[in-house]
């Protein structure tokens, strides 16, 4: 399962609080997307100031005039890395932003991993949310697609643990001794093993049946009643086969 998002209705999830204030930081999510134009910058996760203003936040977003992931540390459009290839519309795509420092910072889109943003960013930020689905609190900032697999972790993901995840592994199973925050965006979801704060469903975010390919730990399923297909010791969820 995963949960669909629409722009117009500023739906988001909100966890109450900042997962983490301070650097390195690893945002991750996978996302799908209906054909068409982005009508703004949208927001696929951020750990962000509880109010606006101030704009503060890091942040993994789409921009609108290119079909782009990309990074971002700061106030407004301050710091960012953008990934070098545009993502595809009506397929799962995975989505990176790894803020390494506060004078380093690449987006991955898939395999595609941007140019280091090596800008310092001085701005003083007091955090006090994390979104999914959005990155700010004001209209039009939301995310326009299905997101599943959301995952913050509290170090900087190795290039080799990226391309882990893109290729569907879970998070449980990357780095597990810094992820911070976890989950399916599955309805139950503590079921799946979740990790971390619970989030609240703002503006009405729903549950879609569909879900990215993801190799989870155990013998659990996600798309119950689908069929289970076991690689070494492993569990495929979401394949549909």
């Amino acid at each position: 399962m995963s949960y669909a998002f629409v722009n117009a209705s500023d739906q988001y999830i909100s966890l109450g609080s900042a997962v983490l204030t301070s650097l390195p930081i690893t945002l991750a999510c996978r996302f799908n997307r209906a054909p068409g134009s982005l009508t703004s910058i949208q927001g696929l996760m951020a750990i962000r100031s509880a109010s606006e203003p101030p704009n503060h936040f890091y942040g993994l977003l789409l921009r609108k005039s290119d079909n782009r992931v990309f990074a971002f540390h700061g106030h407004v459009a301050q710091e960012l890395a953008a990934a070098t290839a545009a993502f595809d519309d009506d397929t799962w795509n995975s989505a990176g932003a790894i803020l390494a420092g506060a004078s380093s910072r690449f987006a991955w889109n898939n395999t595609t991993k941007s140019a280091e943003d090596t800008d310092f960013s001085s701005t003083s930020m007091t955090l006090g949310d994390t979104l999914v689905g959005n990155y700010r609190l004001a209209s039009g900032a939301g995310a326009d697609c299905k997101i599943a697999d959301a995952a913050i972790w509290n170090v900087a993901l190795t290039d080799a643990e990226w391309l882990s995840y893109h290729a569907g592994l879970s998070p449980l199973m990357i780095r597990p001794d810094a992820l911070v925050y976890y989950s399916p965006l599955a309805a139950g979801d503590r079921a799946w093993g979740s990790v971390g704060l619970v989030g609240t469903e703002v503006n009405g975010p729903t549950a879609s049946d569909d879900h990215p390919i993801t190799v989870y730990p155990g013998d659990t399923n996600l798309n119950t009643p689908a069929p289970k297909k076991r690689r070494g010791g492993m569990m495929l969820r979401g394949c549909g086969c």
